[in-house]
């Protein structure tokens, strides 16, 4: 009886086979691929050699940011509050020039005038915007005016009284020019905030800001001018200011720490700023309305695809302003192509998103 199969090597084959091993293993054994492997390795070594470079700059940077800080508390007993609208470049570069109650002032009359006044312009427009300072407007864009036509005593004039109205209501601090209910103030501020914040030291900033403002005077004895702006000196008619570019400075400044724009109050400022901190220590960036710099290519920036358009459609989804539900947002590099990709559940806006001020 036959066989149902038969069992035969195919020689050929087996030769097919073989060659091809061979010739794979010649590739791999090739120069070439050798110097992949090299150059691979060294592409690995130079990203964790970067990776590392950048572990340590972001440590300095925090450091830096940290003695920054610490520094600026000091600027309060020059009668300046910490500059929240600047750099923290231009912020230790302050600090370093502002030695004493002179040289405070010169350095910030010079921050704020040089340029054409862009920075004065530019904090004026704010302070005029902030809807926290509504109420004020009329006042304060008299005040400007006057600062604006060199006629700096009424300026302070007005500035003074309305710094004084906008820390008591915006902070419920009805009494703040008294000494024990400032002080009342202050330790719950500072005690209501964890340590080493940037809360806890533009606070401290603003006490030492607000201890030399209303500091008190003793009327009964021997009356001198002080050595800075004074609340009571000047409000009881003691004296009157000098009249300089700097006391409105300083003032607009006090402003721009207590209220900052598009924000409740400066107390959801100082959140923010930690928020922000938070997220550099652990790598990740703050969702802004200003467009994020690409994770990938590093050079374009995201803009978000209209939902209406070919282009969101193409990822698959469907025109989200009709079906409702879910709602995309969908981020694309303008560089490079990478997109990102977000999703709020039921249309509802994530955290995230709604610390940073973006829809």
């Amino acid at each position: 009886m036959a066989a149902p199969f038969r069992l035969q090597i195919d020689e050929d084959q087996v030769m097919t086979l073989e060659k091809q091993f061979r010739e794979m293993i010649q590739f791999w054994r090739s120069a070439e691929v050798t110097k992949f492997h090299t150059d691979m390795a060294a592409a690995a070594l130079r990203l964790i050699t970067a990776w590392k470079e950048l572990d340590q700059a972001m440590e300095l940077s925090l450091k830096s940011l940290d003695e920054t800080f610490e520094e600026g508390v000091v600027l309060g007993t020059l009668g300046w509050t910490f500059p929240i609208s600047a750099t923290l470049s231009e912020c230790k570069k302050l600090l370093k020039l502002s030695t004493d109650i002179r040289s405070a002032d010169d350095a910030f009359s010079c921050y704020y005038t040089k340029n054409d006044g862009i920075r004065l312009k530019a904090l004026e427009h704010k302070l005029l915007e902030s809807r926290n300072l509504q109420r004020w407007k009329p006042s304060l864009e008299e005040a400007i005016l006057n600062l604006h036509d060199g006629r700096h005593r009424s300026c302070i004039a007005l500035l003074l009284p309305l710094v004084e109205g906008v820390t008591a209501i915006n902070f419920s601090a009805p009494q703040i020019q008294k000494k024990t209910e400032r002080d009342r103030f202050f330790r719950d501020k500072l005690a209501a905030v964890r340590p080493g914040s940037v809360s806890k030291f533009v606070w401290r900033s603003y006490k030492g800001f607000a201890e030399v403002l209303f500091q008190q005077i003793d009327f009964d004895g021997p009356l001198s001018k002080p050595p800075l702006l004074n609340r009571h000196y000047l409000l009881h008619g003691r004296g009157i200011s000098e009249g300089n570019l700097s006391d409105c400075l300083r003032l607009l400044q006090a402003l721009d720490t207590i209220i900052a724009d598009c924000l409740p109050n400066a107390s959801e400022l100082l959140k923010l700023l930690d928020h922000v901190r938070d997220a550099v220590e652990s790598g990740g960036r703050v969702l802004t309305r200003t467009p994020l710099r690409c994770f990938v290519c590093g050079e374009g920036k995201y803009a978000e695809l209209d939902p209406s358009t070919q282009d969101f459609f193409s990822f698959g989804f469907r025109n989200q302003e009709i079906t409702g539900g879910n709602k995309f947002k969908l981020l694309r590099c303008s560089n490079c192509g990478h997109a990102q990709l977000f999703m709020f559940r039921d249309g509802v806006t994530p955290a995230a998103w709604a610390k940073g001020g973006s829809k």
